[in-house]
Parts: structure tokens; sequence; C-alpha cells
């Protein structure tokens, strides 16, 4: 999350990635080093089906960070109705 309260999509880059920036942001789930890649609260949708579309397209590589139980991150093989 960002100082608004907002959560942010970050990229975990392997050790061995050159992606030519620093990763400078120390992730707060498991302290690696991150890149912020956006802020969900840019998105005219609301963060929760952010999530939901992410956990569903990226399975096992997303991991949910938000402090809110509520909001499923299992991928359930169907992408979600983005309507």
């Amino acid at each position: 999350m960002d100082s608004s309260g907002a959560p942010r999509l970050l990229l975990v880059p392997s050790a061995d990635a050159n992606l030519g920036t620093a990763a400078e942001y120390q992730n707060k789930v498991d302290g690696r080093h991150s890149i912020v890649l956006l802020s969900l609260d840019s998105l005219r949708e609301p963060p929760e089906k952010a999530i939901r579309v992410l956990a569903t397209y990226a399975g096992q590589r997303f991991i949910n960070g938000t402090p809110d139980p509520a909001v499923e991150t299992e991928s359930p093989g169907i992408p979600p109705d983005l309507s």
C-alpha cells in the first residue's frame, strides 16, 4: 500500500534480472526489493476487481498482500466477469 492506503502492483524481479532500473522499494509483504508498477487507486475499476483479475491471470505468481481477506484471490480457472 502507498501512503494513501491504496494497494499497489509490484514487480519482484529475479536476482539476475537486468531491467534497466533498480528495485528500490522494499516489499512490505515479504521484504524483497521490488519495483512499484502502479497504484491500484489510479484505475477506474475498484481495487478488489483488479486484484481478482490479477490473481486469475497471474495464478500462483500473484501474491495478494492486501489486508482485506474478503478479496478472493484463488484462480477459478475461468476469467472473472469483466463487465
